[in-house]
Order: C-alpha cells, then structure tokens, then sequence
C-alpha cells in the first residue's frame, strides 16, 4: 500500500513538472526551439509513440487513437492498443470509434446549414417551427429559440436534475434505436405537461436565455427540427450535406451505415487504487437522441471535420458553410455563465490552455473518452479517443484534457508523419 502511495505521488509531481516547464517556457515555432526539438521527426515520432503506449498500459485501456493538424493539415495520427481485444484487432487512425457528445457540434452544423438558406432566424420562437407548444412552465410566456437550444440556454434542466425520467429517455438499446414514436410524439410526451413522460423537474426556475444548464435534450430539439426543417431523415441529412462532402466514408450516427467488425469495443473498468483493474466489454449501444450522443467515426475523417471548421467552413476545396457563420459558432453566445467553459453554437469555449482561446467538444459514455479542441491563436488542433476510461487516464494523458501541458503533443504539431 506504501508502495502505491509513492508512485501516485510520483506520477503526481511529474505531471506538475511537465506543466510548470511548459508554463515557464512557453511553446513558440521557430528559433532555437524548432532546431533542438524537431530537427529529427523520427525521435519527435518514437517519443510520442512511446509515451502512448506508456499510457495505454498504465491505464489498462484496450485502446487510444489520436490525431494532431497544424495549418489545416494532419501532423500525425495513430492508433494503439486493440480495438477488439477478444479478436487482437489493432486500433489505426481508420478505426471507428463511439465518440458521444461531439455529435453536438456536428449536429449544430447541420442545423447552420439550413439556417444559411434563411429557413430560419436564431432568434425564432421555436413553437412557430414544432408540432407541440414548448415552454418552460415557469415562465409560459417567454419563448424558447433556437439559439437557446443550441447553446444550452433553454432552462431545460441539466441531466443530473431529473435523474428518473432523463434514464428512461437515455437507456440505451444495442445496434440502432428503432422507436417509433420518436422523435414525435415522444418528445412531446417528454417535454410538455401533461405527458405521460413529463416530470416537473424537466424545467429550471430560471428564465430562458438567462443560465447555462448543460442538458441534452437541447439536442433532440436540434435533430427534430433539422427533419423538419430540411424534411429529411436527420442522418441522412448530415449524411448528404456533411459526411459525404467532407470525406467522411467511414462516419455515421446508425451502425447499419458502417462496418462493424471495424468499430472499436468500448469497456468499462471497475475503480480501484492504480494500474490493475478489470475491464468489461461494453456491446456496440445507442442512445435514443442520436444528435447528443450516437456519432460514431474516424480521427481521419472527424479531423476533415475539425479541418473545416479551423478554415471558415472549407476542406479539401469543399465548402459546407460560410465563414461569417463558422465564425459565429464559435463566439460565445451568452456572457451570463459563471463557468470556466461557455458555449457558442454547438462548441464549448475556453481558455484553459494557459490563457489560450481554444473551442470544440468532448464526449464521455460507457467505455468511451473522446475530445477534440481547437486553438485558434496558433492554428492548431488535436483528437483524442479511448475505448475506456480510468482516472488514472484523467492524471496521466492530458491530450484528452482542457489543459493539454503535454510536451509530446507540441513536438508533433510541426513534424510531419503519415
């Protein structure tokens, strides 16, 4: 037990070291620094290498995959461990992996879109667009919009609120949810007095557009209003106008789109003091709101994705938005959070990484750990998956993290690998 005690403390004090050298040295591209650390992409490439697969076994995790871009282009990207440890299947960048809640910033694309054609205003009253009156019982005469919605500002309750109903709505089905009484009237039924699903807990005493509640249903809204917006089935939709455009041939929120044996197995891993824990495979689930959490795909295509959000809506020569509206997902959209994080349209907004404005999403579910962060001043990006989870994860990788004071990622952002 001893023993234990004196590594934590040690791993402990080595991460703050790696913070507080990257504190007092800030990373720049150029000079001395680009001679001394990346003069051999080789060693930039084996260090990182090393120190994933440090990670991967001292977190006990079937697998990670992570990407990094600079400049609107892939540096590195790379799979560890086995994506199916039964089969000793080996995780690459072209692995699929369950990535949960960055569907929100896919999905608020989607919706962006329509929303260029002048379908809508951000501002409209969303009763004027749904088959049901939405309103917050609290405050039954201010309207819900749709940049509410889309920015968590609805005053629908957090999930942690309404514990009973929000694990009805959010148990999880194996393969692809097939309910259908959803979106509509489920929905109703869920979020409107009266409904047979309906708790009162739903709705905040805050009037809307005035708090930050992080809450999901938000984003079944979104994806029921893309439907009946555009008037398509909502992944077809993103299929057509996202997935197919950006390259994307591997991405999908139904496992009946993709291929199977090539998606990662999430598991979960019992609590316990350091390194050993047990793992249990999780089967290849859903949630019922596709657009909060059902995405699954690749860090090569995700980063097509996040490529086009880094250059004002355009990759590879193909533009799926303008950069006026590209620019305004990623603004904060309300300044009344007293939170580390705020949110724009689809993006969480921060400036955790030592005083540095970055913008993306993370996502977390059982068995999976995901995130990808943008940070805007020096152009650059990173993807990070898992097909599980442990706190030991949380203290020693922190590509997954807000505060990224990782030596080996900054290596990489100008070496270049295939």
């Amino acid at each position: 037990m001893i023993k234990i005690k004196k590594i934590i403390v040690i791993v402990i004090l080595l991460d703050l070291i790696l913070v507080n050298f990257i504190v007092s040295n800030p990373i720049t591209f150029g000079g001395d620094y680009e001679r001394t650390f990346f003069k051999n992409e080789k060693y930039c490439k084996n260090c990182f290498d090393k120190y994933l697969n440090f990670i991967l076994k001292i977190c006990n995790l079937p697998s990670i995959c992570a990407c990094t871009i600079k400049n609107g282009e892939v540096t590195w990207a790379n799979g560890y461990g086995y994506y199916d440890p039964e089969t000793k299947n080996v995780s690459t960048k072209d692995t699929i992996y369950l990535v949960m809640s960055i569907s929100k910033p896919v999905a608020a694309t989607a919706l962006m879109q329509l929303y260029e054609k002048d379908l809508f205003d951000l501002d409209d009253d969303l009763n004027d667009y749904l088959p049901f009156n939405l309103r917050n019982p609290h405050h039954p005469d201010d309207p819900i919009t749709f940049r509410m919605i889309l920015s968590h500002q609805s005053s629908l309750a957090p999930d942690e609120e309404e514990p009973m109903v929000y694990e009805l709505a959010k148990t999880y089905c194996i393969g692809d949810p097939n309910i259908s009484s959803y979106p509509h009237p489920w929905l109703e039924n869920y979020l409107c007095p009266g409904g047979k699903n309906y708790t009162s807990n739903l709705w905040m005493d805050e009037k809307p557009g005035t708090h930050f509640h992080y809450a999901n249903i938000n984003y079944g809204l979104v994806e029921f209003l893309i439907e009946i917006i555009s008037g398509n089935n909502f992944n077809e939709y993103c299929k057509q106008n996202i997935f197919m455009p950006l390259e994307m041939y591997n991405t999908s929120f139904l496992y009946s789109d993709l291929n199977t044996s090539r998606i990662a197995i999430p598991y979960n891993a019992e609590r316990g003091l350091f390194i050993i824990q047990p793992l249990h495979r999780n089967p290849l689930y859903s949630y019922l709101w596709a657009a909060c959490a059902n995405l699954k795909t690749t860090v090569t295509d995700l980063s097509h994705f996040v490529i086009a959000h880094m250059n004002g809506g355009v990759y590879n020569d193909t533009r799926i938005l303008n950069e006026s509206t590209i620019d305004l997902m990623h603004t904060i959209q309300y300044n009344n959070i007293k939170y580390d994080e705020k949110y724009g349209l689809g993006f969480i907004i921060s400036d955790k990484i030592f005083g540095k404005l970055k913008y993306g999403h993370e996502g977390g579910g059982p068995g999976v750990r995901t995130s990808f962060y943008i940070c805007p001043s020096d152009n650059t990006s990173y993807i990070f998956f898992s097909s599980s989870w442990t706190w030991q994860l949380t203290i020693l990788c922190p590509l997954h993290l807000k505060y990224m004071p990782l030596i080996p990622y900054s290596l990489l952002l100008k070496a270049k690998y295939s």
